[in-house]
């Protein structure tokens, strides 16, 4: 599900009181909207989804639904439903593809009509419940703001007895004088929640909530959501304009939430609460496992690149404007428009990979899951006819296979390092077969190296024990106990990112090492997939041996020097290089204690 936000403006027959809208807007022309409409189909949008103000006021709207459906689109709405609750209106649209609406009630009878200030609870509760019986899908949103917090439970047993309904609670615009406390949000919230799921049936109700730190909501991290989540890809908010990205909320942290393992998903706290209010009393998650990587999936293709008189994207806009979540691939002289839905990382994170590191690579695999990357991989590069285009500031750029292999190319200095070893060197998490065997049996023959591999897997430790060459032990790099000085290397290829505590296992090497003794590092950041097949499930490895995080060498650097070591060669991961980074350091003379 591919969603379009249609911000109509326009009249609201409420006045609410959290309501951060700029005034009425208007303006917007069918011709307009159609133009955007068939923008969002031909790029591959599923639906669209109208907004206002209130746009059921729009005398329009009809005709615009209409328009969506002739163009294969369904439709949504955002709105305070008072014009659904008589018969006709809701009937017509969905007639019209109405697929999903989206109602604001926020409290019981009196106080929903306070932060309204209208007299709306009857026609709002009465549309709730058309809609419920509809067939269409209901998402319930709640406002929480100062005024309503002691009646999240009661607005529970409003939608509770209904079928196929979400409640959504979203916390109110945190700079609005409605704005409530986040603690005290967050602890009505979360009552709230576990009171809707202890009512909750079968049928539902279906959970989600917005705007709160999750480690604030413990129980009810995966019913976090926001425009994304909810398959928003582009948004149109005033004529003239055109389709953009959405704007998120800008997503900030506490010095609390450094090493939190919901930070991916996490709204984050929000600004006023930073600044004005006590710290909020934050509960980080400790490490478990994440994704390393994000999918972008094929939705539509667009022919040849001569078809639009040299672009492929030629007039059109809509997804193409998704700058971070969408791209399109030259392939075999035919363009693909790829979308990435994941929810394991967030918009920012998606950016820095597809636009600062540029790590984005094709699978030519066929496999559900690519495992030997210079077989299966490919690098995408921006088409160099691109780089001048007007457009390439907001579009979503166009990409094409590179045939080269980086992988093995920059595997080549880890490859030297490993050749060169001497002395007594602990490879903390090995593998089964222990990375760079190739190189490391024959030093170990000729006595020149003195092997010992680490894993936490059982099955890992016995394969390559049973190779001959290698000693192995179980266990990890944060639990080895060794004398100090007892080693000359340490490496960690591909291993820091499985560390359950980096810092704790940094202080071991730092420990076990001799003065002048050398700490290897190599890993991964994350990267984008692009698939321009159907995908197919891949198996789900061990989540206890999965990455605990995805981090650059910066980062990695971040945690290491301050453990007693100074870096002698550092590999960034960079444009046109593979997703590999390379760290060597030197334990310092005195490691701290």
């Amino acid at each position: 599900m591919m969603r379009a936000l249609l911000a109509v403006g326009g009249r609201c027959n409420n006045g609410c009181t959290f309501c951060n809208a700029q005034g009425p807007r208007g303006g917007w022309s069918t011709a307009e909207v159609s133009r955007l409409l068939a923008e969002a189909a031909d790029t591959g949008c599923t639906s669209v989804v109208f907004a206002g103000g209130e746009p059921t006021m729009a005398p329009e709207l009809e005709r615009w639904a209409e328009v969506a459906a002739a163009r294969g689109l369904r439709t949504g709405l955002m709105t305070n439903g008072r014009l659904l609750a008589a018969g006709g209106l809701l009937e017509r649209l969905v007639d019209r593809g109405l697929e999903t609406v989206w109602v604001g009630l926020h409290g019981p009878a009196a106080v929903h009509d306070r932060l309204t200030r209208a007299p709306a609870f009857a026609q709002t509760f009465a549309a709730v419940r058309r809609l419920a019986r509809s067939g269409v899908g209901l998402v319930v949103t709640t406002a929480v703001t100062r005024a309503n917090l002691g009646f999240l439970r009661e607005v529970v047993n409003l939608v509770a007895p209904l079928r196929r309904v979400i409640w959504q609670l979203e916390l109110g615009h945190p700079a609005s004088p409605a704005a409530p406390p986040l603690a005290a949000a967050a602890a009505a919230i979360q009552g709230a929640l576990n009171y809707a799921r202890a009512r909750a049936t079968t049928a539902g109700p279906g959970l989600a909530h917005a705007g709160v730190p999750l480690c604030l909501l413990p129980g009810f991290e995966a019913e976090a959501t926001d425009l994304a989540e909810q398959g928003f890809v582009v948004v149109a908010t005033a004529p003239g304009v055109g389709w953009s990205p959405p704007v998120l909320k800008e997503r900030r942290f506490a010095a609390a939430c450094g090493s939190c393992a919901l930070r991916a998903r996490c709204p984050g706290v929000p600004p006023v609460a930073l600044a004005h209010e006590a710290a909020p009393a934050l509960r980080p998650a400790a490490p478990r496992p994440c994704a390393n990587s994000f999918t972008y999936e094929r939705v539509l293709g667009l022919g040849a690149p001569t078809e639009h008189g040299g672009c492929p994207a030629g007039g059109s806009r809509g997804l193409l404007r998704a700058r971070d979540r969408a791209l399109l691939v030259e392939d075999a002289g035919r363009i693909s428009v790829c979308v990435t839905t994941t929810r394991d990382f967030p918009g920012d994170a998606i950016a820095a990979t597809k636009h600062e590191l540029q790590q984005l690579y094709l699978d030519v695999s066929g496999k559900p899951a690519p495992d030997d990357f210079p077989a299966d991989l490919r690098p995408l590069r921006p088409v160099r006819a691109c780089v001048t285009c007007p457009e390439r500031p907001t579009c979503c750029g166009c990409y094409a296979e590179a045939d080269e292999d980086v992988f093995t190319r920059d595997d080549a200095p880890v490859r030297a390092i490993v050749s060169a070893l001497r002395g007594r060197v602990l490879d903390a998490g090995c593998g089964g077969t222990a990375r760079y065997a190739d190189l490391l049996a024959p030093l170990v023959a000729t006595r020149a190296v003195r092997y010992l591999g680490l894993d936490p897997d059982v099955g890992a430790v016995a394969a390559i024990a049973a190779t001959g060459w290698a000693e192995a032990a179980h266990g990890t790099l944060e639990g080895f106990a060794a004398a100090p000085g007892s080693f000359d290397v340490v490496l960690l290829l591909r291993a820091f990112n499985h560390l359950t505590d980096a810092a704790a296992a940094m202080r071991v090497a730092a420990h076990i090492l001799r003065p002048g003794g050398e700490l290897i590092v190599a890993d991964n950041v994350a990267f984008g997939l692009v698939r321009l097949w159907p995908l197919a499930p891949a198996p789900c490895p061990p989540p206890g041996l999965e990455h605990y995080r995805n981090v650059t060498s910066h980062e990695a650097l971040e945690v290491i020097v301050p453990c007693g070591f100074r870096v002698l060669a550092h590999i960034p991961v960079a444009a046109g290089r593979s997703d590999q980074w390379l760290v060597r350091c030197e334990r310092a003379t005195q490691a701290p204690s």
